[in-house]
C-alpha cells in the first residue's frame, strides 16, 4: 500500500520515524510475489507487513482510508489500535 503515505515520504532516503523503520502493509496470494514484494520494501529501509492474502485487500484499503483520515486531521492513526501485547485477550493474559 505505497499509495497510504504522501509522496513526500517516498522522497527519505530510508524513512523511519521515531526510530522504526516505516511500516508497509501488503496483501498477496502467490508466495513469490510476497517474497518480491517484501524484498522491494526491505530494499527502501522500510519494515514489510504481510497482511494476508489478496481475499484481505479491500479491508487493508478501507484501513488506510481511516489511517489517512486520522492522520490528515492531526491525529495519530497508531492511537486507534492498541499494542498487541496490550489488548484485551492477549496471549500473555492470565485467565
Amino acid at each position: 500500500m505505497f499509495g497510504i503515505c504522501h509522496e513526500s515520504i517516498w522522497t527519505l532516503p530510508r524513512p523511519a520515524f521515531e526510530g522504526a523503520p516505516l511500516a508497509v502493509p501488503f496483501c498477496a496470494d502467490a508466495p513469490d510475489a510476497a517474497t518480491l514484494t517484501a524484498a522491494l520494501i526491505t530494499s527502501m529501509g522500510c519494515s514489510p507487513l504481510p497482511c494476508g492474502g489478496l481475499s484481505r485487500a479491500a479491508l487493508l484499503e478501507s484501513a488506510a482510508v481511516l489511517a489517512v483520515g486520522v492522520w490528515w486531521s492531526g491525529g495519530e492513526a497508531r492511537h486507534v489500535f492498541p499494542s498487541p501485547a496490550l489488548a484485551p485477550g492477549a496471549v500473555d493474559d492470565e485467565p
